[in-house]
């Protein structure tokens, strides 16, 4: 009987594609919009490295301010809730002084 013969055809690998970022990729971005808006004209090094930091250190207040507003959050949920809690142990007191009032 004839077999038949199955040819494999190596395909050529992938080239590998560089999708890395950039390390100071956001605030170049940030630079580059900020030189538009102020009309700043072109990439200047010195500047960047001074915006850079600046840019830095902004974003990373940024991020620690909205930290601190979902832990505040956070802590007047508790406080609503303990009060809550309060609110009925008072309530239940209230009735119970008038019951010893009237009893």
């Amino acid at each position: 009987g004839a077999e038949a013969k199955t040819s494999a055809v190596a395909e050529p690998e992938p080239e590998p594609v560089d999708v890395s970022i950039p390390y100071d990729a956001a605030a170049l971005l940030a630079y580059d919009a900020w030189r538009e808006e102020y009309e700043k004209g072109d990439f200047d090094a010195a500047e960047f490295e001074k915006f850079k930091g600046i840019y830095e250190e902004a974003t990373v207040m940024e991020v620690s301010m909205k930290k601190m507003s979902r832990d505040m959050e956070a802590e007047v949920a508790k406080m609503k809730a303990n009060i809550g809690k309060v609110e009925s142990k008072f309530s239940s007191l209230k009735k119970e002084m008038v019951s010893m009032a009237e009893g």
